[in-house]
């Protein structure tokens, strides 16, 4: 089932109680291109926009992603005692101050190179797709799990084949241009990474 909306304006104590009905996760944090919005669970998102993962403790089947502007989200970090994800930047530098980029943290202990890659590769879908799908649940929450261990072939394999579904039938790279045609500061993406263990599965490369 979907995650409930999460507003407060109802109930106060709104989110309190969805935070103890459910085993809420934080899986992505992707800073949006100027004058973006998307559509989150309860409302507009701007500026920010924040993944969570949820499974309801009362029916271990119900699961799925909800994401969120910064308001809401914090109110989530806080309740269930957990950090934001890394910020995703697409105009800044992860080694830029400020807090940019697949990761201030992320480029350096917090993920591997791989990781890296597959993490950017996420937040700029959301920037061009809306905010992540259950279909890369389980790409995420590998991440969340074991940030410094590069996630298994298979998962960048489903990531391509994710990406090979685009509705305008475009390889990744075009997604990118097209972003960047609207916003020509966007910094450079590379996945070498990603294409080597496409390469070595012997699997077309949606890059």
């Amino acid at each position: 089932m979907p995650f409930p909306n999460c507003h407060n304006r109802s109930n106060p104590n709104n989110r309190k109680s969805l935070a103890s009905a459910y085993v809420i996760t934080p899986l992505a944090h992707t800073k949006l291109l100027p004058g973006q919005k998307l559509t989150g669970c309860c409302g507009p998102i701007k500026d920010e926009c924040y993944t969570f993962s949820y499974q309801n403790k009362s029916a271990a089947t119900d699961t799925g992603l909800f994401s969120v502007g910064r308001h809401c989200a914090l109110d989530f970090l806080t309740l269930i005692g957990q950090s934001a994800p890394p910020c995703f930047n697409p105009l800044t530098s992860p080694s830029s101050s400020g807090g940019g980029g697949a990761a201030s943290a992320a480029s350096s202990s917090t993920m591997c190179a791989l990781n890296i890659e597959v993490y950017q590769a996420v937040n700029l879908l959301t920037l061009d797709w809306g905010p992540p799908k259950a279909s890369l649940q389980t790409i995420l929450t590998a991440i969340f799990l074991a940030p410094t261990s590069a996630i298994s072939n298979n998962h960048v394999i489903h990531l391509n084949n994710i990406i090979g579904k685009d509705h305008q039938g475009r390889k990744f790279a075009a997604i990118i241009t097209a972003l960047k045609a609207m916003h020509p500061n966007m910094r450079i993406f590379t996945f070498p990474n990603i294409q080597a263990v496409l390469f070595n599965a012997n699997k077309a490369s949606n890059f």
